[in-house]
């Protein structure tokens, strides 16, 4: 069996739950190598299983929308809080036990819950309409009281005490709405996490200094009810790499883009690292990285692998006229964006065919209402008449309205890229670290790619034009864009890359890793 450990950690709580209620989503793709490779080989109907280190009460929710709800999932707090339960049901909130009289308040963004005029309560809602969590305030109606996490199976799972509006404690319950351990959040006090030993009799301690003390015990416990010959593949992450320091099972190592800083490594990981049967590195820095600190201590041998499940879906670019430019903007700075949009529009007055897709993860802030207001500008400028057009001209039932020649992608989730490049005639990132996701994603959908720097992933004039300066990008347009020759050449090398990536010879490429270490 392949044990899965991914990194899916917040950096204020490190072992606390990184949900947000629907008004704070990340904004950026939330997607990782984990993430990937438990899909690639549950697909490919390998024996799999998840191991959740920290507090994830909407655990359920996040699987659903990765696609990995039927992966088998071991998670460390429901041990600790004896749950059991393994399916989801709504909780109605209207049902809670309320005070009498209490009245509700619907906004589009929170449910306030009024007793006698003063805010009693303030309900939260995670992104797929779930309970997130109830805050419930002191008499005065101004500061917090307490905050009750719900659970996405339909209950109660933690509570958050505040004293004099500051968080104070909190309780982890189990379903029966007992405490099993308790919190204190003031990292003064020595023994942080205290115990419930009638709810929670298999700690060897009643207090623990850290949670990690704890979490080391309970993964030990849980490695030695495991097979020999299973496999551990960890994410690596400095908050738990240590933890299979020396196991008695094989392990894997995977590194992806930054997430596990690798000029600062501490003893116990490197020796950690070179107890592995290999390790994985998703781009060429993280590989040059690792290779240097091999000189210095005996690692396994590195292996530069794709994260993602290339599933190859011809775009629809190909059967229409229209030739769309998508433009990754996050990669790059707001001088270097208003160059290149500059250059892409000026092209776009010369061919009106030429359309224009500019893709971010930003969804909210001073960015977006900039690159909104830029784009009107250029709109305005270099085709004046669509947006004259636009504005000066009574809507007519019977003409169809033509669409904006340039509009704004906001990413939610990777479908929504995987959608977009079915449109797209070419890409443009030009990041010194171009997105990955990105980058495989355009392979999946057979689209070239023009980037500022040579990857792995693309190579010049085969399924991409690497443009050294700004003014080079137009090299690269006129290159992919004026006649299907090279279109055609790249689409043929993409679905070389496709075959190498697939989800089979990724599995292959890791079985063949593993069969060569045992030898």
């Amino acid at each position: 069996m392949y044990h899965f450990i991914p990194a899916w950690y917040q950096k204020d709580r490190p072992w606390y739950d990184d949900t947000k209620e629907w008004t704070h989503i990340n904004q950026y793709l939330q997607f990782d190598d984990s993430v990937n490779q438990i899909k690639v080989f549950h697909d490919n109907q390998e024996n799999v299983r998840i191991m959740i280190l920290n507090y994830s009460p909407h655990l359920r929710a996040f699987l659903h929308q990765k696609g990995l709800l039927e992966v088998e999932v071991w998670s460390l707090f429901d041990q600790l809080q004896n749950c059991q339960e393994t399916k989801s049901s709504p909780l109605d909130w209207r049902n809670l036990n309320w005070p009498k009289g209490a009245t509700f308040l619907y906004s589009p963004f929170t449910v306030s819950v009024l007793v006698d005029d003063c805010l009693y309560a303030r309900l939260q809602f995670t992104t797929n309409g779930n309970l997130f969590q109830i805050i419930r305030f002191e008499k005065d109606g101004k500061r917090v009281k307490e905050q009750l996490v719900f659970d996405d199976r339909g209950f109660l799972s933690s509570i958050l005490y505040f004293k004099n509006g500051q968080a104070s404690y909190q309780d982890y319950v189990n379903q029966a709405g007992s405490w099993c351990l308790r919190e204190y959040l003031n990292q003064a006090i020595a023994d942080r996490i205290v115990i419930n030993s009638k709810q929670v009799p298999f700690l060897k301690q009643k207090t623990y200094n850290n949670w990690e003390t704890l979490i080391k015990e309970m993964v030990d416990q849980e490695i030695a009810m495991t097979n020999l010959a299973d496999i551990f593949v960890i994410a690596s992450h400095q908050q738990h790499n240590t933890f299979f320091k020396s196991i008695t099972r094989r392990t894997i190592f995977s590194f992806y883009q930054s997430r596990q800083r690798l000029d600062s490594l501490s003893l116990a990981e490197r020796e950690t690292f070179s107890d592995a049967q290999f390790l994985v590195s998703d781009t060429d820095k993280n590989v040059v990285a690792l290779q240097s600190l091999a000189k210095e201590k005996n690692f396994p041998p590195i292996v530069q692998l794709s994260p993602f499940d290339s599933r190859f879906d011809l775009g629809l670019s190909i059967r229409q006229k229209v030739l769309e430019i998508y433009f990754f903007v996050d990669t790059v700075d707001k001088e270097d964006m208003k160059a290149i949009l500059t250059l892409i529009f000026k092209k776009m007055a010369e061919n009106e065919l030429l359309t224009l897709k500019v893709a971010t993860y930003q969804r909210y802030g001073e960015r977006i209402t900039n690159l909104q207001d830029l784009l009107e500008t250029y709109l305005d400028a270099y085709i004046p008449n669509q947006l004259s057009n636009k504005e000066n001209s009574l809507p007519d039932k019977n003409t169809k309205e033509k669409a904006l020649r340039a509009d704004i992608l906001i990413i939610t989730e990777e479908n929504d890229i995987i959608s977009a490049f079915k449109r797209s005639r070419i890409v443009i990132d030009f990041g010194i670290e171009p997105d990955l996701y990105h980058q495989i994603a355009a392979i999946s959908s057979g689209i070239p790619q023009i980037n500022k720097v040579q990857t792995a992933y693309v190579s010049h004039k085969k399924n991409g034009y690497i443009a050294r300066q700004i003014d080079d990008i137009s090299k690269g347009l006129d290159y992919y864009l004026k006649g299907l020759s090279h279109w055609n050449q790249s689409l043929v090398y993409s679905i070389e890359k496709i075959a190498e990536n697939t989800g089979q010879a990724l599995i292959t490429k890791w079985k063949a890793q593993l069969e060569g270490k045992n030898d």
